[in-house]
């Protein structure tokens, strides 16, 4: 019997069945990754974060993988959708769960890891694989660049705290962002498209240093607030009032008709503003494992140190259980001899 089954078997005969069935299932989804997890082929890697459902595998395959023809589908009432019509995104079950999904670009082979988004509220033991797998992807890389995104409408005041907690979750996985200044671009997903192209950076830049910054200290602790403060500093660098000026913020706006996003003007005009972003205004920074850290919520970090208790126990039983069959075998042994010599 293998280590792995002998603690499965001691940490089911634990008390805490509940534990167990977390332990289990944590070990279940990283066994599957494991097997499942993609290297990339080079040491540079352009890394995609941002909370769930923000659109980051729309992104990596409109900007990645142009052999991709996403769709723009708009119904009568002029309510527009981008389709995926090759089933690329979201196409393995197993990235949909937990996995950083790599995409490579085969004309510039760059490498794209589109990561699983953070506060991922399925289940805390998803969460955990997520962030066990984010952290695989991350040390993997011997160099990234970073593409931060947030929906245009946690850019607003009645949205505030969508961006605190999308700043949260950045800086517990990268805990060193003042070493990613010219590393860090962020971009704003579902823009509107009726605004002009300054319009929408001034919508950021103000939000930012207006709205965001000179609240970080009241939301969060010394040590995290210096932390979030960097990571905002490396976004607005060499930001001097122009629109053209700020190198590390972009969008990409929400559809207005039907057809191939990469045949219709606006997009056109997109793809190239974000080409430049991710190619020529951003630099690859040398990180090292020390330079990330594990994005979870309170419930997943209370339920990994749970798991870390119960398979503690169960791990001390399985010695004690050990220990017993050693000491039984012996004494027979001992029992054996003693009769030998007396005989």
């Amino acid at each position: 019997m293998n280590n792995y089954c002998s603690l499965i078997i001691s940490v089911n005969t634990y008390e805490d069945s509940n534990c167990a069935g977390d332990i289990q299932e944590i070990f279940d989804y990283i066994k599957i990754g494991e097997e499942n997890i993609q290297i990339p082929p080079t040491p540079d890697t352009i890394i995609v974060v941002g909370l769930s459902g923000v659109g980051k595998s729309t992104l990596v395959q409109f900007i990645g993988n142009f052999s991709n023809q996403l769709v723009a589908a708009c119904d009568r009432g002029g309510n527009c959708l981008i389709n995926d019509e090759t089933g690329t995104i979201g196409d393995n079950l197993i990235s949909k769960t937990f996995l950083p999904n790599l995409v490579v670009d085969q004309d510039t082979n760059t490498s794209y890891f589109d990561m699983p988004g953070f506060n991922d509220n399925r289940n805390a033991t998803i969460e955990i694989a997520n962030s066990y797998f984010m952290m695989q992807a991350l040390n993997s890389s011997q160099r990234i660049k970073i593409l931060l995104l947030a929906r245009q409408s946690s850019f607003s005041v009645n949205d505030k705290q969508t961006m605190f907690n999308l700043m949260n979750n950045f800086v517990n996985l990268f805990e060193n962002p003042g070493k990613l200044t010219r590393s860090i671009a962020m971009i704003a997903t579902i823009a509107d498209p009726t605004k002009t192209h300054d319009q929408r950076i001034f919508t950021y830049t103000d939000f930012l240093e207006l709205q965001v910054k000179p609240a970080v200290d009241t939301v969060f602790d010394p040590t995290k607030a210096r932390l979030v403060n960097e990571t905002i500093d490396a976004i607005l660098a060499l930001e001097t009032g122009s629109p053209d000026d700020a190198k590390y913020l972009g969008y990409f706006v929400s559809p207005t008709e039907n057809g191939s996003l990469h045949e219709l003007p606006n997009y056109v005009d997109n793809y190239e503003r974000l080409i430049e972003i991710v190619h020529k205004n951003l630099e690859f920074s040398t990180t090292s494992s020390d330079d990330f850290g594990i994005p979870l919520t309170d419930t997943a970090l209370l339920l990994l140190e749970r798991a870390h208790d119960c398979i503690h126990e169960a791990f001390v039983a399985l010695m004690e259980l050990a220990g017993t069959s050693i000491e039984d075998i012996v004494m027979e042994n001992v029992v054996l001899i003693t009769s030998y010599y007396k005989w």
